[in-house]
């Protein structure tokens, strides 16, 4: 009898020995995929579900050997604390599984960025805090397949799009494939992939860029109950604004397409003639008179004029040897000087502006701007009465020299004793403020001059380290009163990177998906062998 209970024993032994085995394998394994689930937010994760399918199989082995004894043994358990205990574990895993529930609905982030780059601005938070209306974003970014041209874009797209939903419970969004919902995208009539929607009630804007500045400024576009353009002055031979360029001088094709991408329209407009109708500031929000080739003629003096003494606003790009427009600019505060602006290091009309005139709206967050055959443009020493014009941009006196009566024609001289080595001025702003007949409501005209149009072309915008068409965007937003989008600073991309060997690398994440489960078995292995 007890030769054929023997083997029968050792029989049950093995299988208790592989259930207990199971047992321990499964714990190990369910902490495993806990820590996975939890560091990527991801339950349908491909790791995660041949992870389940493996404890499942585990945990079967182990009920298989321990079954029967779990009936009999489970009064006596519950009896020495076992079942207070487990109730301990469950609390505790049910109230973390709250906190990671919470957590994953509500933005909470501490940005440690040098710049402050995964902040929003005030002037976000304004806008945000002012929805009167649900917001509801749709944004379309390719999938898996193109992860590798877009995945970025996408990431930095969602972390932004998250930071606008926290701060405002109007702010909704959703990201989408354009090749999974295609139909929705046809319909929509996006012609790029990396694009989003943003909708209120019937209103709709486009949003092709996912910056700060742009999906603020869409924000605000779409909020407006009137639209607003900027208009371009033609007919004197201006720098074109879009398209291929003729013009030696280059073209304005890239600063406004920044313009565009924060939602302003574009147009041309003729101020010539007796019977061209001066613009409405109500409609227009800023006049751009970009390197006219020839002076303005009295008509068009005359619109600029009324358009401005309503409250409306202009911008003007000079070059040196070109039209003053002193005509117009003198009525305004502004003296332009027929000279050249000359950088007497680099021997070259090409020349660098650290640090424009601090405390301006218009100049925040500009570190430096190029710039280049400038003149230079100075506030009058008596200006009209009620107008204040203050230097915009200035150059560094060591390395400056002005070169008077410059003519294009003939060569430079910088030996000559009537060059002034000085700092020089090549931007101003002029405001004057104005009475509303009739309503007693205070407005102002702005009028911002600059000694060169080379600046806003697309060779200097397109520039790395300089703040070129930060400047033209800030500018324009200036003069049309969107202090928003001005007080958005542009925010650089810093790359503070740490380069690891490859197997480095693979240890380093072996030790990040076990560093919290080995701690966990590690600290109940000392507890059970002291107990013990």
């Amino acid at each position: 009898m007890a030769d054929r209970t023997a083997p029968q024993t050792r029989e049950r032994d093995v299988d208790l020995l592989f259930s207990y085995i199971a047992g321990w394998a499964a714990l190990v394994l369910a902490i495993l995929l806990i820590h996975r689930i939890i560091s990527v937010w991801m339950v349908n994760e491909r790791w995660v579900l041949r992870g389940a399918i493996i404890l499942l199989a585990l945990v079967a082995t182990w009920l298989w050997g321990y079954g029967p004894r779990l009936g009999a043994g489970s009064w006596d358990w519950v009896r020495r604390g076992g079942l207070n205990a487990a109730l301990v574990v469950v609390a505790l895993l049910v109230g973390a599984g709250m906190l990671n529930w919470i957590a994953a609905r509500r933005h909470w982030e501490w940005d440690l960025t040098k710049n402050k780059r995964y902040t929003l601005s005030d002037r976000t938070r304004q806008v945000l805090n002012g929805l009167r209306q649900d917001v509801k974003v749709t944004a379309f970014f390719p999938g898996r397949q193109f992860r590798s041209t877009s995945g970025l874009v996408r990431e930095q797209a969602q972390d932004l799009l998250k930071q606008y939903a926290s701060a405002s419970p109007r702010f909704k969004f959703q990201l989408k494939d354009p090749f999974v919902d295609a139909i929705e995208f046809q319909q929509l009539g996006l012609k790029q992939l990396d694009a989003a929607v943003l909708e209120m009630g019937d209103k709709r804007q486009d949003v092709l860029e996912f910056t700060e500045k742009a999906l603020t400024g869409t924000l605000i576009k779409l909020t407006r109950d009137t639209k607003r353009k900027i208009l371009f002055l033609t007919g004197h031979g201006e720098l074109p604004y879009e398209g291929m360029s003729t013009d030696p001088r280059g073209s304005l094709s890239t600063a406004v397409s920044r313009l565009r991408e924060v939602q302003w329209t574009i147009d041309p407009v003729s101020l010539y003639g007796k019977q061209a109708p001066a613009p409405d500031p109500a409609e227009v929000a800023a006049i751009i008179i970009a390197g006219p080739r020839r002076e303005l003629d009295q008509s068009e003096i005359k619109h600029l004029n009324e358009y401005l003494n309503k409250g409306g606003r202009v911008l003007v790009t000079l070059d040196a040897g070109g039209p003053s427009l002193q005509a117009f600019l003198k009525d305004w505060g502004v003296e332009v000087g027929n000279d050249l602006v000359f950088d007497r290091f680099e021997r070259s009309p090409l020349f660098v502006v650290e640090q424009p005139e601090q405390g301006k709206d218009l100049t925040r967050g500009i570190a430096r701007t190029l710039h280049g055959r400038a003149r230079t443009v100075t506030p009058a020493s008596q200006p009209p009465s009620g107008a204040t014009v203050t230097p915009l941009i200035k150059t560094e006196q060591e390395r400056t020299i002005i070169i008077p009566n410059f003519d294009p024609h003939k060569p430079v001289s910088l030996a000559s004793p009537a060059n002034k080595n000085e700092s020089a001025t090549v931007a101003v702003v002029a405001e004057k403020t104005l009475s509303a007949p009739g309503k007693g409501e205070a407005k102002s005209a702005r009028l911002v001059v600059f000694g060169d149009s080379l600046f806003a072309t697309d060779q200097l915008v397109n520039f790395p380290t300089f703040f070129n068409g930060d400047l033209v965007t800030n500018t324009l937003n200036w003069l049309g009163e969107e202090e928003a989008l001005v007080s958005i600073e542009p925010k650089e991309e810093v790359s503070d990177q740490i380069f690891v060997a490859d197997e480095k690398l693979r240890l380093f994440a072996a030790l990040h998906l076990l560093d919290f489960p080995l701690l966990a078995i590690g600290l109940g292995i000392f507890i059970y062998l002291r107990r013990r």
